[in-house]
């Protein structure tokens, strides 16, 4: 067996004596080289068959983006890769492979953040999986060999790389049919002419991964396949830059957006009024020209000015997207301002790792302290801190203007991103109609009459209408909801500005309800053309798509942002006892979007009680069943509690749909807790238990913890004196969950093959750990530990035998079968290792820490411990025993 910390070793010393440039290629052609054992199977049928294709599709495209970044050290995409990783576990070679590709786009990642030290250690980590991923096929193809002596010719500048694709047998030709099979014979192609070029990349291979890395969000997220027919159609019709970006500007009221905007365009603009508010969003064309450059136009920039107003934000969402230049200001005169972070979690949410500027206005030439360092941390796409009077500071404001120029001119967002002629042939007209001809939309009739004028077939045209609308170029909807309406092509501008205008005419009138007779009180003077009364219901089911409204009927629309923000007195609510209910609480690290509630709201608006809801709360009944969902800002939390006949099956939905929200999120999403379900017979004799409302809270737990400790029917503590532990069959059941590690499965014969599957690597990472360190204490002459350490492996192996075993049986067959293990002292080893990890004083701890990497080989035992721990209902150990453990 491959000996994990060895090789790693041997790796990460040599590496040492590369350059920042040489640790990247080696990492990237670690990965390169074990890319093709991927498909060794002829499919990419590795993941669950219950994925669909184009999820597929993405986590492929995930592990090619990681090494297109890796290539041309470019920063990020390792994370995608990760995930991919994780969603190839059933073929652990193919989680190792995934993971190489991650880690060599880590090294990218890590020589950007100036990390030396972290970027060794990655691209050991790429050479360990890339090598560890073939070992577990038992291929013949000696890739050890071969990465070493790649090291070897780095370091003496000899780029005759070994590129003998006959090595690898069926492997490569299996590779092929999985590439041809999926659609992306493009990859394949690719790769086979980069190993036949011995890993060199030339100057125009730096080009097109460029261009592959810069396609629009949409062809992204449809995966490898969408991206491979995207570059097929710009080498076949012609490429040309797209030179569009948009500049997306955002703060609280009265920061001086505005006034920026105005300044960015024309730097004499004079200052706008205090009273001169924007509605909404103001859009503001900007061109300049590109000096020195081969292509012989400007860049156009769309600077939207974003409204402050809090109401507002909820509207934001619809027109933040990723790809753009975030520009965040923030009042000067607020001292220490905490919306700071709010506004970042927003770029982040909906702009994810698109870059941001933040400018300080120093008005009054007032300079406030920002922890800069310390938010580029948890925000790297943080590109600089500005502080500027936007009024006075001539310079330092024509300075930050050169700086944003510069910004817009040297990224790759602008720079490298290139369209198919005929897409760039079509943007043009569509921005002459909207922009200088005035036009606000068109019907799709004529807008397919355009395409093909401009060579576009007719079954292109849809593919067309995505990149125009990835590109911010036009806004289209052909969904059964807009049919009537002839699938019209709108100018972006249009619908933002009308739906922002109907928001706060809403809020100004104190009416969440608004009519089609109210169209001609909303839209007046200059708007009254723009807005014709005959659009009104265009707008409205608009604004249902955007999940910001819902029809009460054909005339009427019902916003439930514009609801009171004030909660109804109790007595007008519905009480929720404990005991009597199901309640979740969903809890985020970070700032939730505002007004997640309100769009719950209207996915459930059948089921909403207008008289008893508010702005930030929605009472809901569904076949006699009662729920509310209130979100907290201060507890950056939504809880749902729910009671009645058919509660497992509201809370189920009402999880469903908010699981939906989340997941649009870039961020983190928030972690989801459950209130345990009190035993039937203490209900039936409460005097038997004594629960005060203020303790109520110690029974809602994180559903990770519930999971981990009944997928073995271990009971949870509560740390109520009066109820200490609670047995967790109840809760599930209450629930409709059945549980496997950290995932809610909805029916057992899921969860049982994921048990085996998850418990599996598990087991294997941590006898691979226990098997090593019983080495070193072998080759120390200390063999009462290493027996030890060999004797806990042995019987981890005899528990996954078990564990696999029980694959398709019932929850209590398999809980059978840990107690059957604990009987039979299997469990009785793992046990004594927890105790020794957790005392500091044990001579397993005190021995290891004094042995090379030490510290760093205690906290990765004990962290894949308490990964095999939380399948079989062993005790954790508590992180700050093993300082800040790296998996």
């Amino acid at each position: 067996m491959l000996d994990k910390e060895s090789f790693r070793g041997q790796i990460a010393a040599q590496l040492q004596e590369l350059s920042d440039e040489d640790v990247r290629f080696f990492a990237w052609l670690c990965a390169v080289r074990v890319l093709p054992f991927l498909g060794s199977e002829g499919n990419f049928d590795f993941w669950e068959s219950e994925v669909t294709d184009k999820v597929k599709q993405k986590h492929l495209y995930s592990v090619l983006k990681a090494l297109d970044t890796a290539a041309i050290g470019e920063f990020g995409a390792f994370s995608e890769a990760y995930s991919a990783s994780k969603a190839a576990i059933p073929k652990l070679f193919a989680a190792y492979a995934a993971s190489s590709a991650a880690s060599a786009s880590e090294v990218v990642t890590a020589l950007y953040n100036n990390s030396y030290t972290t970027a060794i250690n990655a691209a050991a980590a790429a050479a360990y999986y890339a090598v560890f991923s073939i070992t577990t096929l038992n291929s013949s193809y000696d890739l050890k060999s071969i990465l070493l002596q790649d090291l070897f010719k780095i370091k003496s500048r000899n780029y005759d790389f070994y590129n003998n694709i006959t090595d690898y047998g069926s492997v490569w030709d299996n590779f092929k049919i999985a590439m041809q099979n999926s659609g992306c014979e493009y990859w394949f192609n690719w790769y086979d002419n980069l190993f036949k070029k011995g890993f060199i990349l030339t100057e125009d291979d730096r080009a097109e991964v460029n261009i592959r890395i810069n396609i629009p969000g949409n062809s992204v997220s449809n995966g490898a396949a969408e991206i491979a027919r995207h570059v097929v159609e710009l080498n076949k019709l012609g490429a040309e830059h797209f030179n569009e970006i948009r500049i997306l500007i955002l703060g609280e009221k009265g920061s001086g957006k505005t006034s920026l905007a105005l300044r960015l365009k024309d730097p004499t603009h004079p200052m706008p009024n205090d009273d001169d508010s924007t509605e909404g969003v103001d859009i503001i064309n900007w061109q300049f020209d590109v000096p020195n450059s081969q292509i012989n136009k400007g860049i156009i920039v769309h600077i939207w000015d974003f409204a402050g107003h809090v109401i507002t934000h909820a509207v934001h969402r619809c027109f933040m997207t990723e790809r753009c230049l975030y520009i965040l200001v923030v009042n000067g005169r607020t001292e220490g301002d905490h919306r700071i972070e709010y506004w970042l979690d927003q770029i982040h949410n909906y702009g994810g790792e698109s870059p941001i500027l933040v400018l300080i206005n120093t008005q009054d030439n007032h300079r406030i302290d920002i922890q800069e360092n310390t938010l580029k941390k948890i925000f790297p796409s943080i590109l600089s801190f500005n502080q500027i009077n936007i009024g006075l500071g001539k310079d330092d404001l024509e300075n930050f203007r050169q700086s944003v120029m510069q910004h817009l001119l040297n990224n790759p967002l602008w720079k490298n991103q290139k369209v198919s002629m005929p897409t760039y042939l079509v943007k043009e007209v569509l921005r002459k109609r909207f922009a200088e001809e005035g036009s606000e939309y068109i019907h799709r009739d004529e807008f397919n009459r355009i395409a093909q004028d401009n060579g576009v077939g007719s079954e292109e045209i849809g593919k067309l209408l995505e990149d125009l609308r990835d590109l911010g170029i036009c806004l289209w909807y052909d969904d059964n909801d807009m049919q009537e309406y002839s699938t019209m092509v709108l100018n972006p501008s249009w619908i933002s500005h009308g739906i922002y205008r109907l928001i706060n005419w809403g809020l100004n009138e104190k009416k969440h309800v608004l009519c089609k007779s109210d169209f001609a009180k909303i839209f007046w003077g200059k708007d009254k053309d723009r807005y014709p009364e005959d659009k009104a219901n265009f707008l409205f089911r608009l604004m249902r798509k955007y999940q910001l409204a819902f029809f009460k009927d054909d005339e009427r629309v019902f916003i439930p942002l514009l609801l009171p923000a004030d909660c109804p007195s109790d007595d007008l609510l519905p009480s929720f006892p404990f005991g009597d209910r199901l309640r979740m609480e969903y809890r985020a690290d970070r700032s939730l979007p505002e007004y997640t509630v309100s769009r719950l709201s209207v996915l459930h608006s059948e089921e909403l009680i207008e008289e008893k809801s508010w702005r930030f709360g929605a009472v809901l009944r569904w076949n006699n069943t009662d729920a509310i969902v209130t979100e907290n800002d201060l507890t950056r939390s939504i809880t749902v509690s729910v009671k009645g006949p058919e509660q497992m099956e509201y809370i189920t939905r009402l999880r469903n749909t908010l699981n939906g929200i989340f997941d649009e999120y870039k961020s983190n999403k928030p972690e989801l807790n459950i209130e345990l379900l009190i035993p039937d017979e203490l209900k039936e004799h409460p005097d038997k238990y004594l629960i005060a409302p203020t303790d109520v809270d110690c029974f809602m737990q994180p559903i990770n913890h519930i999971m981990a400790n009944a997928s073995i029917g271990q009971m949870q503590y509560t740390g109520n004196a009066s109820l200490p532990w609670i047995d967790l069959m109840k809760t599930m059941q209450g629930y409709g969950l059945f549980v496997m590690g950290n995932l809610v499965l909805g029916n057992y014969n899921d969860y049982s093959k994921n048990m085996n599957i998850g418990f599996t690597n598990c087991s294997i990472n941590l006898q691979g750990d226990l098997n090593f360190l019983a080495r070193q204490f072998s080759k120390l002459n200390d063999d009462t530990i290493a027996d030890e350490l060999n004797a806990t492996a042995s019987d981890l192996d005899e528990i996954e035998k078990a564990i696999s075993a029980n694959v398709g049986h019932n929850s209590h067959e398999l809980n059978e079968t840990v107690t059957s293990l604990r009987k039979r002292g299997l469990l009785g080893r793992l046990e004594n290792l927890y105790n020794d990890l957790c005392n500091e004083d044990s001579e397993l701890r005190k021995k290891t820490i004094k042995i090379k990497n030490g510290i760093e080989t205690i906290q990765k035992l004990g962290a894949h411990y308490n990964e095999v721990a939380q399948w079989i209902g062993l005790p954790q150990i508590p992180s700050p025993l093993l300082g800040n453990s790296k998996k």
